[in-house]
């Protein structure tokens, strides 16, 4: 009998499996019998006993495993694992062979048939999957397999949704999907497990079932909540996440066996990917070092590949080039040098990376687009903006594949920079690559037009963003409140923010973006009110929480309620930064006190401005509309004054900022000859108001 090299790995994983598991079973045969190596491909194994798991066989959860398709060879090994039942997710008919096996050992068959697709963007059927998920959530049904043909894209689409119903972030999902997956990914597998929803149609409620990890008590709304830990036990990542100061990460994992819950790739995966978002770099070094010395489980390349990568963020590169050489050769492939360049690139190692790189080419390890993305984000500044054409030809040489990640850094250095039309020239290239833009991708968009004044753009971005939308991501959530804050929908706008309301916590930020939206549309009784619940519940601690209402007050020439505020603020011990002088400075002038409105813009000026500030759209729109102000008065001078930071930063690509300019020339009865050469020059195009403003201009010729 012959077996690839893979699956004997795998066995050996098995063999040691069982011998933790089932110390005192005699029943449960296991090889005794000899290996004896032909070549690279294949092995001979002397005894008719031996145990051979179907190909990638993996353990799930408890009670639940995953593998392609089982052939004769591998029966004597399922019998060992005693299933009930076989979720089979291909449409053909299952041999005859095999149906004779599970009548034999009383297992039961449910098939769903999906088609397996190769196209990028076939449609996944979701209510196969979960007609499917209802079955694998049943614990009567268990000790049950999944699998499909090769165990890769269906089974891993069905097991990516039943971790999202574990609560799992993204992040680990994926990693999970693409080891199985490896270099044959699918990114519409991807996109669909991202697109399911969590919702309480999934399973039948009466089915007496437990999340390892967390759940949702909006999925079990009759279930007592009240239940012992040992059976209703808490996410491993969260016992490592609230460790005390100064304990170790054994303890969280000791505790966790000691519950009775055995520790799976699966978790450590998770809680990996959480701890990175929380940036507990240390701690994530200590998860892995655990892992690595107590072996749970079998180290694979993604272990390997997070002690490199934290090892290199706490004690440096120096120190995760010496730990590659010690790290065993078969799990010194890509996965590991992508995550080295990539802690290289996070410390801005830029050449470092560029050999490692030479060096991955050498051996033949293909390069993540990630490691792209980094060096794309590095190269973002206006000095090294002209190095990311070249990043994107070597990309290609490379034979990577731009991600919509790729994309969406792309797009949002030119709405940074305020080029509209460069904007729009990526996502063109986007969708003639056929790469299916996210949420994220329309999110950029329906901001950038926003901020440029072209609201009917906006509000069809807005509903791309809205059916693209996964979940409730907050971060989504919060940028809609702000565009539909731009287009004055006032009824949208309290359904965003009813949304938010309901999630189990609600930030700082999006009270100050909701307000800042009702302040927009002019609704200052709603505004104050969420002030007032924002103070109430989060306190008031941070200088952006008095200037987002400040910035409403000044907008509507409230200038009392906002000095009010300002004072308010340092009594709080907050210290007003630029932007709140920027504000005060709008609200005088709005009330009329221009005096007083100079003397405030001059303080601000003496603070402290850093570049991104500047650059900012708060900071750029509140200069504007000083500017407009100014214009409407005919002071030519501040405006041009104004228009200096407009063209550091960029802003002046818009057209109704050249206007504002034009406008005070016009409004002081100054004609300029040189007006529309600055426009056009500043990257600008005029519209149907410069030109009028212009024929206006031309009566003041001398």
């Amino acid at each position: 009998m012959q077996v690839s090299e893979i699956q004997q790995l795998q066995l050996q994983l098995q063999v040691k499996h069982h011998k933790q598991h089932n110390p005192n079973n005699q029943d449960i045969p296991m090889c005794q019998k000899k290996i004896q190596i032909q070549d690279e491909k294949k092995v001979i194994v002397e005894g008719d006993d031996f145990l051979v798991p179907p190909l990638n066989f993996a353990m799930v959860d408890s009670g639940i495993f995953r593998s392609g398709f089982p052939k004769p060879d591998n029966f004597s090994f399922l019998q060992t694992l005693r299933l009930r039942s076989i979720i089979y997710l291909c449409p053909e008919p299952y041999p005859e062979t095999n149906l004779e096996f599970l009548k034999s050992n009383g297992i039961k068959l449910y098939q769903f048939g999906i088609e397996g697709h190769k196209e990028p963007f076939v449609n996944i059927p979701e209510d196969t999957i979960r007609e499917a998920l209802k079955v694998l959530l049943d614990v009567r049904n268990h000790p049950l397999i999944i699998h499909c043909k090769r165990g890769k894209h269906r089974t891993g689409c069905l097991v990516g949704c039943y971790r999202k119903l574990q609560k799992w972030c993204l992040s680990s999902v994926f990693d999970e999907y693409q080891r199985f997956a490896a270099a044959k990914a699918r990114v519409s597998d991807q996109s669909f497990i991202q697109a399911i929803r969590r919702t309480p149609r999934v399973i039948q409620i009466h089915l007496n079932f437990r999340f390892l990890c967390t759940q949702s008590p909006q999925l079990f709304p009759n279930h007592n909540n009240n239940l012992d830990t040992a059976e209703n036990p808490e996410c491993l990542s969260s016992r490592i996440e609230n460790l005390p100061k100064g304990e170790s990460v054994g303890s969280a994992f000791r505790t966790w066996m000691g519950d009775g819950f055995p520790v799976h790739a699966g978790h450590v995966f998770h809680a990996i990917n959480r701890l990175r978002k929380l940036n507990f770099n240390k701690r994530a070094l200590e998860v892995m070092e655990w892992v690595i010395r107590e072996r749970p489980y079998r180290p694979r390349e993604l272990d390997y590949a997070y002690l490199i990568e934290f090892t290199t963020k706490l004690h440096g590169i120096s120190h995760g080039e010496k730990l590659i050489s010690n790290i065993p050769c078969e799990f010194q492939n890509e996965l590991l040098y992508n995550n080295l360049v990539i802690a290289c690139l996070d410390k801005g190692v830029i050449r470092l990376s560029l050999e490692y790189m030479k060096k991955m080419r050498e051996l033949g390890h293909p390069i993540s687009h990630l490691v792209f993305n980094r060096l794309i984000i590095l190269h973002s500044s206006p000095k090294r903006k002209k190095m990311i054409p070249k990043l994107l030809t070597q990309m290609k040489a490379d034979k990577v594949t731009p991600h919509v990640s790729t994309y969406n850094i792309l797009m949002k250095i030119e709405a940074n920079e305020h080029n509209l039309e460069n904007l729009v020239k990526v996502f063109g290239r986007m969708k003639q690559a056929q790469v299916e833009p996210n949420e994220i991708s329309y999110c950029i968009l329906a901001t950038a037009h926003a901020v440029a004044r072209l609201y009917t753009a906006t509000e069809s971005y807005v509903e791309a963003v809205e059916k693209s939308i996964t979940g409730n991501n907050w971060s989504t959530l919060d940028v809609l409140l702000m565009l539909y804050g731009y287009l004055g929908n006032q009824k949208e706008l309290e359904r965003v923010w009813g949304i938010i309301q309901g999630l189990p916590f609600v930030r700082c930020k999006s009270y100050m973006l909701a307000i800042e939206a009702f302040g927009r549309m002019g609704q200052l009784p709603r505004a104050e009110e969420l002030w007032f619940e924002m103070e109430s519940r989060k306190g008031l601690k941070s200088v952006e929480q008095f200037n987002s209402m400040i910035t409403v007050y000044c907008r509507h020439g409230f200038v009392d309620k906002a000095a009010r505020l300002y004072r308010n603020m340092k009594t709080n011990g907050c210290k007003p930064n630029a932007i709140t002088y920027r504000q005060l400075a709008l609200g005088c002038l709005k009330a009329g006190m221009t005096e007083q409105a100079l003397k405030t813009l001059d303080l601000g000026l003496r603070s402290t401005i850093c570049k991104k500030v500047r650059n900012s759209t708060p900071w750029l729109e509140t200069t504007h509309c000083i500017a407009e102000i100014f214009a409407e008065k005919g002071d030519v001078g501040n405006v041009e004054r104004l228009f200096e930071e407009f063209h550091k930063a960029k802003y002046c690509r818009y057209t109704f900022v050249y206007n504002t300019l034009i406008k005070a020339y016009v409004k002081a009865k100054i004609y300029d000859p040189n007006l529309l050469r600055r426009m056009i020059l500043g990257g600008a195009r005029p519209d149907a108001e410069t030109y009028s403003l212009l024929k206006v201009a031309e009566q003041f010729r001398t």
